[in-house]
């Protein structure tokens, strides 16, 4: 009763009146809810009177009960490190290790409650080290997820008080136990979890440990979910905070989980990411999140309007540095195909109250007005053409604008409402001197004809006869085609003889040429050499893989990967969930698995033979590599190179020289040997210039591909990933729909390979080739060649090949129609493609010297299709 009462002084005349009369008092004895004498001061919290009970029990040889619960599951340490007393706790940790007692220091009574929990609740760090140290000593396992009743567990009550230190604690301690703490449990009452709860506090070190901790252990963090009432989520929290450092982690966390963000959900004031940010004034802020909406589509209508709102109000457009934010909005709005809200920001425009430029090209040379044109829009360019400052004679890289391209596309519609406007030049054309009219009668299409004759006419002009750099008129075409109708609606009501041939000389052609990217050289050491090459091991041999980094998509932000020839790991290797096994060096008896996963970017091709396999960060951290680098500069003629080479299973560097150059191959003689495939070419600067392919026989000679042709591959699929996905890169062109054929086949493409030819390639196969696996490779590359070769119907020389990426062409000599009897792919890799997107301008001139108006035409048309086809 009298430690019931908290009343030291009579506790101390008890104790000293059964002394001296040598009573020994029953200080164990439970009353009838379980409470007994050493349990009621750590109620009390009263260290003097636990001091009384520890002294009188020791020296009157009593053991103390100091684990038995009371009825609502109480013991003293669970009370102590409730009442946050320290002291208390550490008399009885005290006690209980002279006694050689086993502390009780997980139960937990009836609403949940354990002693870990109640010190960290109470944010005391050193009671927490003290239960953390007890229980190392003693080999016991701490709850650390358990929750209460309410929903607390640790490190929510950690986060909640704010401390960084604890949360440091209790991640260590899970990692030293292997123990994977919950950081996604949501609280009973408000619906928080940790993450929301350190956005909420402004810590940006918790949110630091709490995505590292994820990432170490593979869990993907609750990251959108909002609360309940308030309805807030963490980057919400963040933007409220005006903390860049935060936003930018949550913004990084969620691309590379590939997390959508959310930004438009409101909270229970109404505001929401943006909102905030303009009330704050937070200018960076602002831009940080407008480039996170455009990237990843997420810009909606009432966005846009707060912006405009605000927009002149507080001078946004000077202070968000050089971009504008109508450029932003508007080429968001057009990449999302809404018209709603380009028909707003152009109204707005027209208005003067924000600043647009639709004349602007993005990186790969188009406006928004001829984005809209390849993409056939109508809807769009409608909107488009409302803006009285676009420019519709501005030109894109092949030298041709909007007009041209709906003439190429065969849009009447779309060329009516052009000719229409009172700016557009009629006399406009393209680098060789095709102008719109050239284009529609080489495409044999009258009804464009007859819409670009009218409109010339009302300007009291005539094109007819004006000569394009092929030395042909409109007149000249539509008579090759002998379409008398043509011929009278370009002749029109004019005489003949009064219509005089004008000839114009006709533009150099700028050549889009794909600038690398790459990083300051550094000389490879010897020791490097061995740790910047693998072994590959395939089915019926090996390979030579290199390990590199590759300035996609940028310098600072590169790509670091494996790369290796198609023919040792082809899309078949490279599926989802495919793997495949490299070696570190030949006497290597521990292979590192490569998976192909969904997250890192994978790249194939069958013509140029090549593969890139990003690497994990996990496989990176097992397989310890030096990464070359790409050299900016192509090598020439007779430039010293060396090869790092897995022949014979042996590591090997051979030198040598460039012998010639073709299309997008090197030639070479540098001994190489079986399991050579795959290997880098490197230059004086030890940088990697190409990768070694195969021998041609009947040339006597190696070849190797350009590292610059890789690269322009892999930029230009990597640039799509919004539009295509990660899938495309790592698969052979797409087969093509019966209406996709249609259209190749009027435009003048057709299938290079006919049943019977499929036929007799595929017995060839089978008779000379007595390996299943190489076999099954060979009967493979037959199928992709069989949907990815062309030929056209009105130039036998033109062969064109799809691949994943880009269209390429090549212009048979009599050598090469000689020299190929068969279409394998083998013989067609050797032959000297063009990619119709070029990236140098010797690859333009090569095929511009050998072709004709009417092949120009063709070629055009199908760089315009960019990917549609592959």
């Amino acid at each position: 009763m009298a430690t019931y009462k908290d009343n030291t002084e009579i506790v101390k005349l008890l104790i000293d009146y059964a002394n001296k009369n040598n009573i020994v008092l029953k200080i164990n004895e439970q009353d009838n809810d379980g409470n007994y004498p050493l349990l009621e001061a750590t109620y009390k919290d009263n260290i003097e009177i636990v001091k009384l009970l520890i002294d009188y029990a020791n020296n009157n040889y009593i053991v103390l009960k100091i684990n038995e619960e009371n009825e609502y599951g109480i013991y003293p340490l669970l009370r102590a490190t409730y009442k946050d007393n320290i002291e208390i706790v550490k008399l009885l940790i005290d006690y209980a290790n002279k006694k050689n007692i086993v502390l009780k220091i997980n139960e937990q009574n009836n609403i949940g409650n354990y002693p870990l929990l109640c010190a960290t609740d109470n944010n005391n760090i050193e009671i927490v080290k003290l239960l953390i140290d007890y229980a190392v000593k003693n080999n016991i396992i701490l709850k650390i997820n358990e929750q209460n009743e309410f929903g607390d567990y640790q490190i929510f009550c950690a986060i909640y008080n704010n401390n960084t230190e604890i949360v440091e604690l209790l991640i260590d301690y899970a990692d030293k136990n292997n123990i994977v703490l919950e950081i996604n449990q949501q609280d009973e009452i408000l619906n928080y979890y940790p993450l929301l709860l350190a956005a909420e506090r402004n810590n940006v070190e918790i949110v630091k440990l709490l995505i590292d901790y994820a990432n170490n252990n593979n869990i993907v963090l609750k990251i959108n979910e909002q609360n309940e009432i308030a309805n807030y989520y963490p980057l919400l929290c963040a933007v409220e905070k005006n903390s860049i450092e935060m936003v930018n982690l949550l913004i990084d966390y969620a691309y590379k989980n590939d997390i959508k963000l959310k930004l438009n959900e409101k909270n229970i004031n109404g505001n929401y990411p943006l909102l905030l940010a303009i009330n704050n004034n937070n200018f960076k802020m602002i831009k940080i999140l407008i480039e996170y909406v455009i990237k990843f589509n997420d810009i909606e209508m009432e966005m846009i309007e707060l912006l405009i709102e605000h927009a002149n109000e507080n001078n946004f457009i000077s202070k968000l540095n050089e971009k504008k934010y109508g450029d932003y909005l508007l080429l968001n709005a057009i990449k999302k195909n809404n018209i709603e809200m380009v028909n707003l920001l152009i109204k707005f425009a027209n208005e003067d109250k924000i600043e647009l430029n639709l004349n602007k090209k993005n990186k790969f040379g188009d406006t928004p007005l001829i984005i809209a044109c390849k993409k056939r829009n109508k809807e769009l360019l409608k909107c488009l053409l409302k803006y009285k400052k676009i420019d519709i004679n501005e030109k894109m890289k092949y030298g041709i604008n909007a007009l041209m391209i709906a003439c190429y596309f065969k849009e009447k519609d779309i060329v009516d409402w052009i000719i229409e406007r009172n700016d557009v030049d009629h006399k406009i054309h393209d680098n060789k001197n095709n102008s719109p009219l050239h284009i529609a009668c080489y495409l044999n299409n009258i009804e464009i004809v007859r819409s670009l004759v009218d409109v010339i006419k009302k300007n009291k002009k005539n094109l007819s006869n004006v000569m394009n750099c092929y030395s042909d008129t409109p007149l000249d075409i539509a008579k090759k085609y002998n379409n008398e109708e043509m011929i009278k609606c370009l002749y029109g009501n004019e005489d003949r003889d009064e219509i005089e041939a004008e000839n114009t000389d006709s533009d150099n052609s700028p050549c889009m040429i794909n600038e690398m990217d790459c990083s300051e050289s550094k000389r490879i050491l010897n020791k490097d050499k061995e740790r910047s090459i693998c072994l590959i091991k395939v089915k019926e041999g090996y390979g030579t893989g290199s390990f590199i980094e590759i300035p996609i998509p940028s310098r600072e932000d590169p790509m670091r990967g494996l790369m290796t020839n198609n023919h040792v790991i082809n899309e078949n290797c490279l599926k989802l969930g495919e793997s495949f096994e490299i070696y570190k060096s030949s006497e290597d008896n521990n292979p590192i698995q490569i998976k192909i996963n969904d997250k890192n970017f994978v790249f194939t091709s069958e013509l140029i033979d090549v593969s890139f396999i990003e690497l994990s960060d996990e496989s990176i951290e097992k397989i310890n590599p030096f990464f070359l680098m790409p050299s900016n500069t192509n090598a020439r003629e007779n430039e010293s190179i060396e090869i790092l080479q897995y022949s014979e299973k042996e590591l090997y560097t051979a030198h040598g020289n460039i012998k010639e150059i073709h299309s997008f191959n090197f030639y070479h003689k540098i001994s190489t040997y079986f399991g050579s495939s795959g290997s880098p070419l490197l230059n004086g600067k030890y940088e990697v210039v190409g990768v070694h392919k195969s021998g041609i026989k009947n040339k006597n000679v190696n070849v190797a591909v350009k590292y610059s042709e890789i690269e322009f591959a892999i930029r230009t699929l990597y640039d799509n990933i919004d539009s295509y996905g990660l899938g495309k890169a790592r698969e052979s062109a797409k087969l093509l729909s019966e209406h996709e054929m249609d259209i190749l086949n009027e435009y003048g493409l057709k299938l290079k390979l006919s049943s019977d030819d499929i036929n007799e390639l595929k017995e060839e196969i089978n008779q000379s080739i007595k390996s299943k696996y190489e076999k099954k490779i060979k009967l493979n590359e037959l199928e992709i060649v069989q949907k990815s070769l062309f030929y056209c119907t009105f130039s036998k020389n033109l062969l064109f090949y799809r691949t994943n990426y880009v269209w390429y062409v090549t212009y048979l000599s009599k050598e090469e129609n000689n020299f190929i009897s068969k279409f394998s792919l083998d013989n067609i890799k050797c032959l000297n493609w063009y990619p119709l997107i070029s990236n140098s301008k010797e690859l333009d001139n090569s095929i511009d010297s050998k072709i004709k108006g009417r092949e120009f035409i063709l070629i055009t048309w199908l760089k315009l299709t960019e990917l549609m086809y592959l």
